[in-house]
Parts: C-alpha cells; sequence; structure tokens
C-alpha cells in the first residue's frame, strides 16, 4: 500500500470494512440457509458464533463510525491539537479497545444461544432452530441496555460533532470570503492608486515636455531678434 494510502481515515475505513465484511461472511449465509432449509443443520457450536460474529459486527460498526466522528471533529475544529493527541500509535490502541470491547459485549451471545429442537406443528417430525434462550438473562432489560448503548448515545454523539462540524465549516468559510472580500478591495484600492499615480505622472511628463518646448521656442525667437538687430544697424550707417 503506498503512503498516501495510509491515512488514518482510510485506516479506520478499513477496520469498518472488515466489520461490514464479517456480516456478509458469517450473517447474510447462514440468514439464507434458514430461507433454503427449515432446519438448522450446522450445529450447536456454529449457532453460538452466528450470534456472537454478528453482535460483534454490528457493535464493532457503530463504535468504529463513533470514532470515525470523533477524529473529523477534532482534526477540523483542532487541527493542531489533533495532531499532537491523536497519533497512529493511540489510534491503533483505540480500534484494538474497539474489538475488544465489541468482543466482550457480545460474549453473552455466545452463551445464551443454542440449538432447540421441538416438534413440527404439522407433527411430522421435529425441527431445529438456532435461537437465544431468553430465559437466561431479562430480555428486556438487555434490549433496552442494547437500544441505549448501540442507538441512542451513538446517534446523539454523531449528531452534536457533526452539527459543530458544519458549523465550523460555515464560519470558516464565512469569515475566508470576507478575507477575499477584502484582499480584492485593497488590490483594487492599489491598482487605482498606481493608475492614478501613473496618470499623474504621465501628465507631469507631458506639462514639463510643453515647458521645455515653449522655453525652447522663446530662446529661439530671442535669438533671431539679436541676429536682426546689427543688420538693421549696418543699414542706417
Amino acid at each position: 500500500m503506498s503512503r498516501r494510502l495510509r491515512s488514518i481515515t482510510n485506516f479506520f475505513l478499513a477496520n469498518l470494512a472488515v466489520a461490514d465484511f464479517c456480516v456478509g461472511t458469517f450473517c447474510v449465509y447462514q440468514n439464507l440457509s434458514l430461507y433454503l432449509i427449515s432446519n438448522w443443520i450446522l450445529g450447536d457450536f456454529l449457532c453460538k458464533m452466528y450470534h456472537f460474529t454478528t453482535s460483534l459486527s454490528y457493535t464493532a460498526s457503530i463504535f468504529i463510525l463513533v470514532v470515525i466522528c470523533t477524529e473529523r471533529y477534532f482534526a477540523i475544529i483542532y487541527p493542531i491539537t489533533c495532531k499532537q493527541i491523536l497519533t497512529p500509535k493511540r489510534l491503533r490502541l483505540v480500534i484494538l479497545g474497539v474489538w475488544l470491547t465489541s468482543a466482550l459485549y457480545s460474549s453473552p451471545k455466545f452463551f445464551w444461544c443454542n440449538t432447540i429442537t421441538h416438534p413440527n406443528l404439522d407433527g411430522t417430525g421435529n425441527e431445529t432452530i438456532c435461537a437465544t434462550n431468553r430465559l437466561k438473562y431479562n430480555s428486556e432489560m438487555f434490549d433496552t441496555i442494547n437500544f441505549v448503548l448501540l442507538y441512542i448515545i451513538p446517534l446523539g454523539i454523531m449528531t452534536l460533532l457533526y452539527t459543530r462540524i458544519a458549523v465550523g465549516l460555515w464560519r470558516s468559510s464565512r469569515q475566508l470570503e470576507k478575507q477575499l472580500n477584502a484582499s480584492n478591495c485593497n488590490t483594487y484600492q492599489s491598482l487605482t492608486r498606481q493608475a492614478s499615480s501613473r496618470y499623474k505622472h504621465q501628465l507631469e511628463s507631458k506639462w514639463e515636455e510643453e515647458n521645455t518646448a515653449q522655453k525652447k521656442s522663446t530662446k529661439e525667437f530671442k535669438t533671431s531678434e539679436n541676429m536682426e538687430k546689427p543688420t538693421k544697424k549696418s543699414k542706417i550707417s
């Protein structure tokens, strides 16, 4: 990979792509098998891994989106501080913490999920499904915590930070526009002063040329008069 692509944002996006790839690899195919085959045929361990990987993937995706939003906020609003605090080493530790936290948060799914075999409704045989055993935990409390931690809080954080980013960019664009207008005004005034000084210099040069020509013509006229006076005196004598 070239050094141009080794940026912080691309590093985060790569981890986000890995999380989404896990969803597509370990979750979509299992869901497709449920539509094609009525029974769960992959065994109890893969049933546990299926729910664990599903929870790990979407939990990591949400946390990475929050980290990307936070990094963009500091990079745009506080660019100097961002370079000092958000070093590549620290960001790698943050991503490692995201995956470990997501794994710990999703680990109960591995123990709560298993295969369940029950008779078919038509009584022709047994059916095996992969499901979460809600008798092992308080499902209402877990769903509430899951909703708050993985939806309400991340949505609030990203909404707040992206709103501040938009406001900061709007203010900076307004300041840049004012600076450009002031620069254009100063340039116009400078050009006007240069043009006026050039025009004034041209007028002064023209006036000097006319004054010099006038003095020269006066001097020539006086010289011609002085040359004619002796001729007249000689004729009289």
